[in-house]
């Protein structure tokens, strides 16, 4: 099916023929055909079922990335699960934080699972030492389904309507049964009434979604949250924070193991969704996150990854510290962005090597280099 629309529309954009050749390697790689993995509902399918300049130029690059990462001991696992809807925001994550320190140059791997006991995700090798990487995703797998279910209803409608128009904003909550039939019907008055009126039209339902309808002739008007598609946000900034902390909590638990006593480690909590602000998290956060991260010293510190605002074109990475953290917003792919913050924690000797603190500071000129 995939292969199908392609071959039918590659030819109609300069970097199509590359585009194609692209999506025919991350078949190969991802596997077989199945009606989630190559399906709007599914993160990568909806790349690979769409065509566009920015499309096939984000499939090239990404299947360059994911032809590196298959050459990673363990990678086959984490593919594998790419298939399953519980598992995927999981395996895309690992998949980030792996290509981060890999195209670094780090020697990484990943740890074989099992059911029985927690286990870290991954092993990385910086100056001579062997540390343990952590990954966990911000949200739960059936909140990450829910948000990505509710926004294919919302675009399906919005593309079944027809009309010549602009759309985006930003999705909270989702919306079920007899409660989203009722919204679905107010969006498509609000897109009819965005045309006759000739005007940007909001529609806000208050703690699940706002949207920004406008015809296409007043895309420079479209305010920036509506201007560039669809983004996830937690409900407040205060859930993201006790969302952190009670993961730190958790796994802190898990550190007595004998099998994350050898070596130091490093948690990673990463944010598929945006709406809140690392140096926000720091600031309102910090006087509880510190001291936890203070009762293992085993915990040498804690990266926050977060995705970001539209990224545009030709805009450079830019760090700043912010007391004794590092915070970077950088494009990990064509646009996209993401800020990232390096935590250390301060009540241990050990540090984060320089080298892993680099691979994710520095992770766009890194792929900049790996892509030329």
């Amino acid at each position: 099916m995939v292969n199908d629309f392609h071959q039918k529309v590659y030819m109609h954009y300069e970097n199509g023929r590359e585009g194609l050749a692209a999506i025919e390697t991350l078949q190969s790689i991802l596997g077989e055909y199945t009606d989630y993995t190559y399906s709007m509902r599914h993160p990568i399918g909806a790349k690979l079922l769409r065509a566009s300049p920015e499309d096939y130029q984000w499939n090239i690059q990404f299947a360059k990335k994911i032809t590196l990462f298959s050459t990673i001991y363990g990678a086959d696992k984490v593919l594998a699960r790419l298939d399953k809807p519980t598992e995927v925001y999981q395996a895309l994550t690992e998949i980030e934080v792996a290509l981060k320190l890999k195209i670094a140059g780090l020697n990484i791997s990943f740890i074989e699972q099992s059911p029985t006991e927690q286990r870290p995700d991954l092993v990385v090798e910086a100056n001579s030492q062997e540390y343990n990487i952590l990954v966990i995703p911000l949200n739960t797998p059936e909140h990450d389904i829910q948000l990505n279910d509710f926004y294919f209803v919302i675009i399906n409608n919005l593309i079944k309507a027809r009309k010549p128009i602009l759309y985006g904003g930003v999705i909270t909550k989702a919306l079920k049964d007899a409660e989203l039939k009722l919204f679905l019907q107010k969006l498509k008055e609000k897109v009819n009434e965005a045309l006759e009126k000739d005007q940007i039209i909001i529609v806000n339902e208050e703690g699940y979604v706002t949207i920004g309808i406008a015809p296409e002739h007043l895309q420079e008007s479209l305010p920036e949250e509506y201007a560039n598609g669809f983004r996830f946000s937690p409900i407040t900034a205060r859930v993201v924070e006790e969302r952190i902390v009670d993961i730190i909590t958790k796994k802190k638990t898990h550190l007595d193991l004998k099998q994350f006593k050898q070596h130091p480690n490093i948690l990673v909590i990463h944010n598929h969704t945006s709406g809140w602000k690392p140096e926000e998290i720091l600031k309102n956060a910090g006087p509880t996150i510190d001291p936890l991260l203070g009762t293992s010293t085993n915990l040498i510190g804690l990266i926050l990854i977060t995705q970001q605002r539209w990224w545009r074109t030709g805009e450079t990475p830019r760090k700043e510290t912010l007391e004794n953290k590092i915070l970077v917003t950088q494009a990990p792919a064509i646009q996209e962005s993401e800020a990232t913050l390096i935590w250390p924690n301060p009540q241990t000797n050990k540090s984060i090597p320089e080298r892993i603190i680099e691979a994710f500071t520095d992770y766009q000129p890194h792929l900049e280099e790996f892509f030329a």
